[in-house]
């Protein structure tokens, strides 16, 4: 036990003494509000693709050396009995796709009680059609989580676009949403060359159009993208490729193929400096050493139009990109080449 003896004639050292103790009190009070449980993570980010997932903990354990946190990544392909592991062991951040979240949460592996923060990146995916009800299942555990306790907590949505649905399905779900949009937002990078090819000059052989672009374009030097609709597609032209002695790799196939490949594009290997690959490649992952994206397959949508062509030109520097255009796609592909012309928002 502590004994103050107080000379009555200085009653501040009362007062020094009563704050000092009451800072005491606040730290130890702060302190174990923060004290890291097991299973229970203060931080969630939610992504679409296991490669984005990947990207973000990389990123995170490159922070986590100087900000002291520990972050874990799951996904539905994951090793389940190394997740259980590792969840029972304190944890803040988890980095998920939501399928692969859903599943500890639902077998009580994961508690959001004390999740402060939810982050859900590519929110014009993630609340679309593929990911809609599971991340709104994971939106409502952390409503409901910790009710009793009147636990706070922020959800921050990011979205390099944002399409008026998606738009409107945030205001209602959110109605005290604050939003914060860039001036650039639905617009294509200043610094990106635009090449509108007709295939009607090539009779609509887009065999022989994306051998003439390629030939023109330094593939030993560039790195390229190049875009299709459909994984059969993609896989295709992959192949087409390789017999022609492009250094040419996919990007669609089984997960550990595709980390492989991705890995092997993202070092700039010499045999690997062409990429075809679908949308699963459009978002998020780091690509700013990439000089050159093809559009083999017109995409359907203007907001897919933007994650692909945003590939390139990223981070200031100068990018290009080809674009192939058929009866299918000449009206939607007109509206896009008047928006730029006119430097207007692409809508």
């Amino acid at each position: 036990m502590l004994k103050i003896q107080i000379d009555e004639e200085k009653p501040q050292y009362v007062d020094v003494f009563q704050k000092e103790l009451e800072q005491e009190l606040q730290l130890k009070t702060v302190v174990k509000s923060t004290a890291r449980r097991f299973n229970r993570p203060r931080v969630i980010v939610l992504l679409p693709s296991r490669e984005l997932v990947e990207q973000i903990l990389s990123v995170a354990k490159l922070l986590s050396h100087y900000s002291k946190f520990r972050a874990i990544a799951i996904t539905s392909n994951k090793d389940r009995r190394f997740i259980k592991k590792t969840l029972e062991m304190p944890v803040d951040i988890v980095i998920a796709t939501p399928a692969g979240l859903l599943e500890y949460i639902e077998k009580g592996y994961i508690n959001m009680v004390d999740t402060k923060y939810l982050v859900i990146d590519e929110a014009d995916t993630m609340f679309g059609k593929g990911f809609g009800e599971e991340v709104q299942n994971i939106v409502n555990n952390m409503k409901n989580s910790g009710k009793n306790q009147n636990k706070s907590y922020q959800i921050i949505i990011v979205s390099a676009t944002l399409p008026k649905t998606v738009n409107e399905m945030l205001n209602q779900e959110f109605p005290n949403i604050k939003i914060i949009t860039s001036h650039s937002l639905h617009k294509v990078l200043p610094n990106l060359k635009h090449n509108f090819i007709d295939m009607k000059d090539y009779n609509y052989n887009k065999s022989a159009a994306i051998l003439e672009v390629l030939k023109n374009h330094n593939t030993n030097e560039q790195s390229t993208m190049i875009f299709c609709n459909t994984r059969v597609s993609a896989h295709a032209l992959e192949n087409f490729l390789k017999t022609k002695k492009f250094p040419v790799i996919g990007l669609f196939g089984n997960i550990n193929e595709r980390k492989k490949n991705l890995e092997a594009f993202c070092n700039q290997d010499p045999n690997a400096k062409i990429l075809v690959c679908t949308d699963l490649a459009s978002r998020g992952i780091d690509t700013t050493f990439v000089n050159h994206v093809i559009l083999h397959d017109f995409p359907t949508t203007i907001v897919n139009f933007l994650h692909r062509v945003g590939r390139t030109a990223r981070a200031g520097r100068k990018g290009e990109a080809t674009y192939f255009i058929t009866k299918k796609n000449r009206e939607l592909s007109s509206r896009i080449y008047r928006n730029i012309r006119d430097g207007r928002v692409l809508s």
